[in-house]
């Protein structure tokens, strides 16, 4: 029978070894294993993967070995229940609401309601971020628009041509927003019209003063929108196209 006092099938009465010995080490799930040499009563526990820590949204309590997969309300990624990344749902603190200080230690100006296209919230940067007036530059007739949330996009696509050199001229407006780190994030960006519309009647909270903004909407080759927080018709401020080579204030923006 089996000799070895380790093995699941020892027998203590046997006095030669038959090689019938299913022991922890033999490779084959046998005895009282519950998977291949791990588990029962005499070999170790079996590894369980999965998410060991008991803060995050998929919590595996019978995990003993954590596999990195947990989703928690500090990874800056909307998973979980979460309403927002990182916010809302069970375990997350509440998400913010219009007027409180973003992420990046701006003035949160928007809210969609809900978490979409990787955004829920838009926030406008303190009011240090906005400088003396530059040229809205790079002439050439750009694929952009003014739609909230657009901007990022509009945004990329000035950029984009400048680096490829379709257009000569430095991009300043835009440039401005695309190099901008603050709040220790990099993905500011120049704003659309209504996006810059949309933080309007907040601009006294935002402490943003009267004047007017470029835009990332461009309306021809030589010429782009401004928002000119001076005036108003109808509680929405005057918009209406510039020369690209005159001067208007920046304002930078970031989604999250």
């Amino acid at each position: 029978g089996c000799t070895n006092p380790d093995a699941h099938n020892y027998d203590p009465a046997a006095d030669t070894d038959d090689g019938s010995c299913e022991t922890c080490i033999d490779g084959v799930q046998n005895g009282d294993e519950t998977d291949v040499d791990c588990g029962g009563g005499l070999c170790d526990a079996c590894i369980i993967l999965g998410c060991t820590d008991s803060n995050a949204h998929n919590y595996n309590p019978e995990a003993n070995q954590d596999d990195g997969s947990c989703e928690t309300c500090n990874d800056g990624i909307f998973n979980g229940d979460e309403q927002g990344v990182d916010c809302g749902g069970v375990l997350c603190q509440s998400c913010p609401t219009i007027g409180d200080i973003g992420p990046g230690g701006g003035f949160i100006f928007h809210d969609k309601g809900s978490f979409s296209n990787g955004w829920r919230y838009l926030e406008a940067g303190p009011h240090f971020q906005i400088f003396g007036e530059v040229p809205w530059g790079c002439i050439i007739d750009l694929p952009t628009a003014g739609s909230l949330g657009g901007g990022k996009t509009n945004t990329q696509t000035i950029i984009d041509a400048f680096n490829t050199n379709q257009c000569t001229q430095t991009p300043t407006a835009a440039l401005f927003c695309h190099e901008l780190v603050h709040g220790g994030l990099d993905d500011w960006y120049l704003p659309s019209t209504l996006e810059l519309q949309a933080i309007f009647p907040y601009r006294t909270q935002a402490a943003i003063p009267v004047h007017r903004y470029w835009s990332s909407f461009d309306q021809n080759a030589t010429a782009a929108f401004v928002v000119d927080y001076g005036g108003q018709s109808n509680g929405i401020p005057f918009t209406y196209s510039s020369g690209k080579h005159e001067g208007s204030r920046v304002l930078a923006i970031r989604q999250f």
